[in-house]
């Protein structure tokens, strides 16, 4: 499970003296142990899979607000904390795939128009959790159902 694996991977960090790596853990640790005290129940592998593409995106965001800011050393270092946590992550699908998916959910619900984008979301989302961002299916199931 990931989060056996997340502490182990603390443990060897802070032994090789990694800091990057030890303080990227550390963040994921505290988000899960935080939620889980929030809501009073133990993540399951999905959930620990969505705090940490949640942890990716921050930073993915940040390096766009970074891109002008002539700061290379802390572009380098976001980039270098995006690629920690994504060694965590499924791998991620490309669009050929996640339209595979879109298009198996759009016949099994039978949804003809965009008004049905919920009901397509509703199904397709549990199945892509994690692999795939959800803007990319949002795209998708709307490019498919226009």
């Amino acid at each position: 499970m990931i989060k056996e694996q997340l502490l182990q991977d603390l443990k060897t960090a802070m032994r090789e003296k990694d800091t990057l790596r030890r303080d990227m853990l550390q963040i994921s640790r505290a988000a899960i142990l935080q939620t889980e005290k929030d809501t009073l129940t133990e993540l399951d592998e999905a959930g620990v899979i969505a705090l940490i593409a949640k942890e990716v995106k921050k930073r993915e965001e940040l390096l766009a607000d970074l891109e002008n800011s002539g700061r290379q050393d802390i572009i380098d270092r976001t980039n270098a904390e995006i690629a920690v946590f994504k060694a965590y992550l499924p791998e991620q699908m490309d669009e050929t795939q996640v339209e595979e998916i879109v298009r198996k959910a759009i016949a099994a619900t039978g949804a003809v128009s965009a008004r049905d984008m919920g009901m397509v979301m509703k199904a397709v989302i549990p199945e892509i959790a994690g692999r795939a961002d959800n803007k990319l299916v949002n795209q998708v199931v709307r490019r498919l159902l226009a």
